[in-house]
């Protein structure tokens, strides 16, 4: 799966998860750990191509340093509204913020997607 493919499933995966957001009029706080501008920027580029397939969905990018979204990312999904995704590594502490209840489940969107078949067992 490419990258832009990729982002813009979490993109969705998003909209599919937060109660009460639709598809048409929509904003979605994205909250990233960026470790380079090239990554700053190549994240920009596939948020600004998925608003331009989606128009009536805007995507409010938030890139934060990647030693203080370490640092602060438990405390951000302690907040009811900090952000809508966000992104992680798979492991360990995934599976802690699982086991708190501080992510949503997406395996009922996983089955249906077939995302099994795209990712690695280790991504999973």
């Amino acid at each position: 799966m490419s990258f832009s493919a990729l982002l813009q499933r979490l993109l969705l995966i998003g909209i599919a998860l937060i109660p009460g957001l639709s598809y048409s009029h929509s904003e979605l706080n994205f909250s990233l750990l960026v470790i380079n501008g090239n990554q700053r920027t190549a994240y920009l580029e596939q948020v600004q191509a998925f608003e331009a397939e989606n128009p009536d969905i805007k995507v409010n990018l938030i890139a934060i340093e990647s030693e203080t979204y370490k640092a602060n990312i438990e405390s951000w999904l302690k907040q009811a509204n900090y952000s809508d995704v966000m992104y992680w590594f798979s492991g360990e502490r995934l599976n802690w913020f699982a086991s708190q209840n501080l992510i949503e489940s997406i395996d009922e969107l996983w089955a249906k997607e077939r995302w099994s078949s795209v990712f690695t067992e280790s991504s999973q």
